[in-house]
């Protein structure tokens, strides 16, 4: 779908505002028309967005079933990742939710991280990024956050100027809207704190790049902490 990370959350509030004004004014022939587009935008990104749906949700087995193992590392193979570009993205999600979210506990309650569940997630990280196979098929936006989650703040701050001087940096920016409108679709108590992350950094992008602000406030790569723990959480405490 041409301009999929146009069609997100923002560009949806944007035009229920206009719904809204449309029906103040009593101007309903506007408001009716408004109210089929925002319908027909909800219906065509969702039918662009389902396969992914299903897939993270098919993912998250997997990564359970990775985590519950003896070997975590060993049993990040290609049955568990995927294979196709749609699984190994799915998982990807999956995996660095479930990172984010237990970076999220530690930083509210240390004292109730489960050390063997983040050692296990971090060894599947190391194992994904490690394989030749996932890193060529996942998508490019998932291979630069990956990058980016790791680097140094000096470093991050050159990718991120890197973006606006080529025409890969132009597609990365799309692929990072796009997946954080895609995630918009996912459990909040879920994902959020993953979706929260990708808001701030691209934000930041945004602003750093363009100039152009893209919230009200800014946020360094650094987003607020959330005021709830995330269902990943005891999904895959659940598993060790």
């Amino acid at each position: 779908m041409a301009n999929r990370h146009l069609f997100g959350q923002r560009f949806l509030v944007a035009l229920t505002a206009q719904v809204l004004k449309a029906e103040t004014t009593h101007d309903a022939p506007a408001a009716l028309r408004l109210r089929a587009m925002r319908d027909a935008v909800v219906a065509v990104t969702w039918r662009e967005d389902r396969p992914f749906h299903s897939a993270v949700l098919a993912a998250q087995r997997r990564l359970m079933a990775v985590v519950a193992a003896p070997d975590p590392d060993r049993a990040t193979n290609g049955r568990s990742i995927g294979e196709s570009s749609l699984d190994v993205s799915a998982f990807w999600t999956v995996l660095y939710a479930s990172v984010t979210a237990w970076e999220e506990r530690g930083r509210v309650s240390p004292e109730l991280v489960n050390v063997d569940v983040q050692s296990a997630l971090r060894s599947v990280v190391d194992r994904f990024r490690s394989r030749a196979a996932a890193m060529e098929v996942v998508r490019p936006e998932m291979a630069w956050l990956g990058d980016f989650f790791v680097a140094e703040p000096a470093d991050q701050q050159a990718m991120v100027a890197a973006l606006g001087e080529s025409d890969e940096g132009e597609d990365l920016f799309v692929g990072l809207g796009t997946l954080v409108n895609q995630l918009h679709q996912f459990p909040v108590n879920a994902y959020g704190g993953i979706l929260e992350r990708l808001i701030t950094v691209y934000d930041f992008a945004m602003q750093e790049v363009y100039g152009h602000d893209t919230r009200d406030k800014m946020a360094r790569f650094t987003p607020a902490p959330l005021n709830f723990e995330s269902r990943l959480i005891a999904f895959t405490d659940a598993a060790r």
